[in-house]
């Protein structure tokens, strides 16, 4: 009986791990984050970061590690309120044993709880024992109507999925796939916020009824770190919904512990680190790429100043090797990011020139013609292109064309004829281009990228992730300058 109960335990631990949605994107990705985190050697990470995707799309691991030498792991994950984090919190402590706890603590502005999906991208991917049972049971406890059978046995919920599963699903089972950046979701539109206004710390600490049980669990966790003896920071992202209330509100509590808080939408930190409302701003909440390297470093110069932190690029620790072990990884997608956020043609042309060997370019050109400058029809020969297409891409007569950079296909030409490549590149990757007189189309292994474009239109490759880094369509405006459009 004994070993029937363990292989029915067996059992039932693989139908709940393969059945639990996955919610990965090119966003944001939960189940990777985790599956990274659980990887992670243990008693290796100096610092842990937690809160809700404005954390994780606001501070990166690598760059802590490269330009101090910090261990550190992102656990930022969308919709993870103060419940959540406190259960990330103890449920790290199994694995690690931190210096440093950062809390972001967006949290404490909520009016009411989220849906009970938000809590599944903190919930699902833990692991099983002592920290998701207690996750499990203080949720039904303090949410009415929930139901702990589907937290404790998740086809309960997700049991519909069995005719959709993917092959994610099963490469999360086998402990595959994980996160390049150690949970930091690198984001990269540029959304301006002409009536951004910084916070000067004038608000009403006795907030406007706020969730109660986001205080409760900030200060569980501000307790649990004090037993633990976890040095504790709060702090807030750059964010244009917070207001100068719940600044005053979440402030107040940090000083009644005696604990740093560093709101980055506070007018003397907004202008320390030229955050900038019209450039570094992804969407209404979340930070892009560029003001996250502006506030890591901010973190980094204060965590060296402050705590006897480890250089871990100057020992052979574990910490070490796990970074060298994932830099070219991360690397490359920091350079997929990058690339994506790059308005200027010349520029985008030597991102690419600069990692050519990460990349492989695909392009398609109908009849139209674009005016480049000598420097772009020069950036694009080192990118691989033949001397017939860098010709053919600005004559006024120009032929239909569909190319590969680096000698990767043969270019084709017509006059008038639609002109089609399909190859299957060395990591068996499926590309088709097909180019006519009216439009252009780029396909990456079933997935168009660009469809049915009337111009000049490249899409990238990167060889290293496996993923399409950027996808741009190009033209010139009124004064002839080449203007990408994705």
């Amino acid at each position: 009986m004994v070993i029937f109960g363990l292989i029915a335990c067996f059992v039932v631990a693989i139908v709940v791990r393969l059945f639990v949605p996955k919610w990965n994107t090119n966003r944001w990705s939960p189940s990777n984050t985790l599956v990274s985190f659980y990887r992670t050697p243990g008693n290796s990470l100096d610092v842990i970061f937690y809160g809700s995707s404005v954390i994780g799309a606001a501070v990166d691991p690598f760059q802590l590690y490269q330009d101090y030498g910090i261990s550190s792991y992102n656990l930022g994950l969308q919709g993870q309120n103060l419940r959540c984090t406190y259960s990330w919190l103890e449920e790290s402590l199994s694995y690690q044993n931190p210096k440093v706890a950062v809390v972001e603590v967006k949290a404490l502005s909520h009016l009411k709880e989220k849906d009970e999906s938000r809590t599944r991208f903190s919930f699902d991917y833990m692991r099983w024992g002592k920290a998701k049972l207690q996750f499990a049971m203080n949720y039904c406890r303090d949410i009415e109507d929930a139901s702990l059978s589907s937290f404790l046995f998740s086809p309960v919920l997700y049991h519909s999925r069995w005719d959709s599963l993917e092959e994610s699903d099963f490469a999360f089972l086998a402990g595959e796939g994980g996160s390049l950046a150690r949970g930091f979701s690198m984001l990269n539109k540029v959304t301006p916020k002409k009536k951004y206004q910084a916070l000067t710390g004038t608000g009403n600490p006795e907030g406007a009824g706020y969730l109660e049980s986001e205080t409760v669990y900030l200060r569980k966790i501000i307790e649990r770190c004090k037993e633990e003896g976890i040095e504790l920071i709060l702090t807030k992202t750059f964010d244009k919904q917070w207001d100068e209330d719940m600044h005053a509100y979440a402030k107040a509590i940090a000083d009644e512990y005696g604990l740093p808080f560093f709101d980055f939408n506070m007018e003397n930190l907004v202008t320390e680190l030229k955050l900038n409302p019209m450039t570094d701003i992804d969407d209404s909440v979340h930070v892009n790429l560029q003001a996250a390297q502006k506030i890591t470093g901010y973190f980094g110069d204060y965590l060296k100043a402050n705590y006897e932190l480890t250089d871990h690029r100057s020992i052979d620790s574990a910490a070490h090797k796990d970074f060298e072990k994932g830099m070219a990884d991360y690397q490359a997608l920091k350079n997929d990011r990058v690339l994506s956020m790059q308005g200027n043609f010349t520029k985008w042309l030597k991102i690419i020139s600069e990692h050519s060997k990460q990349y492989t370019v695909l392009a398609a050109m109908p009849k139209a013609s674009v005016q480049l400058t000598t420097a772009q029809v020069s950036l694009l020969g080192e990118i691989g292109f033949s001397d017939k297409f860098k010709e053919n891409i600005w004559q006024e007569e120009t032929q239909i064309c569909a190319a590969l950079s680096k000698g990767k296909g043969k270019s084709k030409f017509s006059e008038k004829k639609e002109v089609a490549i399909h190859k299957m590149l060395d990591d068996e990757t499926i590309i088709d281009i097909s180019a006519s007189e009216e439009k252009c189309s780029i396909t990456v292994d079933e997935n168009r990228k660009i469809d049915g474009s009337r111009m000049v239109s490249f899409v990238v490759y990167d060889q290293v992730t496996g993923t399409v880094a950027d996808a741009i369509s190009i033209t010139n405006d009124d004064n002839g300058n080449v203007v990408i459009q994705r």
